[in-house]
C-alpha cells in the first residue's frame, strides 16, 4: 500500500511539474502569461477569413496589411474548446528552423475581459501570429499540432475551397522544402 501511495505521489508531481512546463512553453508561445490566460477563460471565441497579399509582393520583414474576405462568426463550444486545449499544449510549438514568408489565412478572436487576443494562422508555412492592442505579442511555429489546428479550421470553413487544398501531408512536403531552403541559406518561398 505504502509503495502505491509513492507511485500515486510521484505521478501527480510529474503531471503538476508538465503541466507547469506546458503552461510556460505555452504562455512564451502566446507572448506571456496575460494572454495566455485570456486565451484560456475567453467567454467568446470568434474566426474570421483573411489573407496577406503575396509574400513575393511585399519586402523582407514588412508587415503586410491583413484583408478580411468575411466577417467574424462565433467559433462552436466544442471546436471552442479544442482549440483552446491545442493553443495551450507546450508541444504544439516545437519545430525546427525553415525558411518561410507568412501569410495570414485565418485569425481567431478571443474575447473576455481586456482587450481581444488575435491568433493569425498561416497554413502555408505552419506559423502563427499573436495580436493584442495592434501589437504583435508572438511569432511561432505550429508544425506538431498543424493536422489539429488544420482540422478544427476545415470544419469551421467546409465549403472553403483554398483551405481545402491544406493537408498534414501536402505541409510535411512543404517543411522540408523550406527547412532544406534554410539549411543552404536561400530566400524564404
Amino acid at each position: 500500500m505504502l509503495r502505491a501511495s509513492i507511485l500515486l505521489l510521484a505521478f501527480l508531481l510529474t503531471a503538476r511539474a508538465d503541466d507547469a512546463m506546458d503552461a510556460l512553453s505555452s504562455s512564451i508561445a502566446l507572448g506571456g502569461q496575460e494572454v495566455l490566460a485570456a486565451v484560456r477563460s475567453a467567454p467568446v471565441v470568434q474566426v474570421q477569413r483573411v489573407d496577406s497579399p503575396d509574400p513575393s509582393t511585399y519586402a523582407e520583414g514588412e508587415r503586410p496589411p491583413l484583408l478580411e474576405l468575411g466577417k467574424p462568426f462565433p467559433v462552436p463550444t466544442g471546436d471552442a474548446v479544442k482549440l483552446r486545449k491545442i493553443l495551450m499544449e507546450g508541444r504544439t510549438y516545437l519545430a525546427p528552423p525553415k525558411r518561410c514568408r507568412f501569410r495570414a489565412n485565418v485569425r481567431y478572436f478571443f474575447e473576455g475581459s481586456g482587450s481581444p487576443v488575435s491568433v493569425v494562422l498561416c497554413f502555408g508555412c505552419g506559423e502563427l501570429e499573436v495580436w493584442r492592442d495592434a501589437k504583435m505579442l508572438a511569432f511561432s511555429p505550429f508544425d506538431s499540432a498543424y493536422g489539429k489546428l488544420l482540422g478544427v479550421t476545415q470544419r469551421l470553413f467546409p465549403d472553403d475551397a483554398f483551405l481545402a487544398e491544406f493537408s498534414p501531408k501536402v505541409f510535411e512536403e512543404r517543411v522540408k522544402a523550406m527547412r532544406d531552403s534554410a539549411e543552404q541559406g536561400a530566400p524564404p518561398h
